[in-house]
């Protein structure tokens, strides 16, 4: 919780600024954060990062998905999905609410990197882009990459870790591929349509649970990955 109530913090401070107002003088906050799913979270990120900022007034905390989808006002029908470091569906139909994270959903990052493990497994032969792709992510070969990632992280002591700079770059995974589609690379726009498709999947089963299917919607996209590939 240190590094979450870091950022918090820097955040209130800059909104502080801009208004021209302390801390104590905030009549009510609303805090979102990937990650508040449950009530035991949302309590714990009050209590561990929230509190300690000292507003005046009460704070509501929750999911990230709920500040997109009312970030500029109140909305009755309306479907959000955020992207980042995972992907959030949520739906509000009326009084009805739906909220999911489609963990029938890869992401963008495994979609990439499920093509080094064909690779390894004999599915396909290695392409430009996953010479590229393993490349930029710093290992050694396709078997390396599967051993460490499948095997090493927490499963076997004795197979060697991901790196930090390796979790790095594969965090970073979605900037690669956003390079690789400015350059034409047709691969990099493959797994784009896949995870495109994924999150056409996930939207059509807010819409479907909400009855939503025939209204006229808006959706509202948000996330570093939606934010930062055009």
């Amino acid at each position: 919780m240190k590094p979450v109530r870091a950022i918090f913090a820097d955040l209130a401070r800059r909104a502080l600024k801009q208004a021209g107002a302390r801390a104590r003088d905030v009549k009510a906050g609303c805090w979102g954060l990937c990650g508040g799913d449950l009530k035991e979270d949302f309590d714990h990120i009050g209590r561990e990062c929230i509190r300690p900022l000292g507003l005046g007034g009460p704070s509501l905390v929750t999911n990230d998905a709920f500040i997109a989808l009312f970030n500029d006002r109140w909305r009755s029908r309306a479907i959000a999905v955020t992207s980042g470091s995972w992907t959030k569906w949520l739906g509000l139909n009326g009084a009805r609410m739906f909220m999911h994270d489609g963990h029938g959903h890869l992401g963008i990052r495994a979609l990439a990197t499920r093509e080094l493990y064909r690779i390894h497994e004999g599915y396909r032969d290695p392409s430009p882009f996953t010479r590229r792709l393993l490349a930029y992510l710093r290992f050694r070969s396709v078997d390396d990459h599967f051993n460490r990632t499948v095997y090493g992280d927490g499963k076997r002591a004795y197979i060697g870790h991901t790196t930090p700079a390796q979790w790095e770059r594969h965090r970073r995974i979605p900037e690669f591929l956003g390079r690789r589609c400015a350059a034409g690379d047709r691969e990099s726009f493959r797994v784009f349509d896949d995870y495109a498709a994924e999150l056409e999947d996930g939207t059509v089963a807010v819409a479907r649970r909400l009855g939503l299917r025939s209204a006229r919607i808006e959706i509202v996209m948000s996330g570093a990955v939606l934010a930062g590939n055009p």
